[in-house]
């Protein structure tokens, strides 16, 4: 049995966490601002998890005008942060 766990996240130090060797359970808090995707691995076991961003991201698609079905359409794709989001 494992006695850590690691939470990886791309481009950052990993988070340790002591498995507890009664109940083989641990708990990883996720640091403030992560996001995207990240692993939690202890031994050979690993699963991967998805953090929300926080910021936003508006898009929008639009097709030129109506279409049958079957038919190839023209479309317009928009993206862009909300105004009050802090990252844009």
């Amino acid at each position: 049995m494992p006695e850590t766990a690691y939470l990886q996240r791309p481009g950052e130090k990993a988070v340790e966490a002591k498995v507890d060797p009664k109940s083989r359970r641990t708990r990883v808090t996720v640091p403030e601002g992560a996001e995207g995707w990240a692993s939690v691995s202890a031994g050979s076991a690993q699963t991967f998890l998805f953090i929300q961003p926080r910021a936003r991201l508006n898009v929008a698609v639009t097709a030129d005008r109506g279409y049958g079905a079957g038919a190839e359409a023209v479309s317009a794709l928009q993206a862009a942060w909300p105004e009050d989001d802090p990252t844009s």
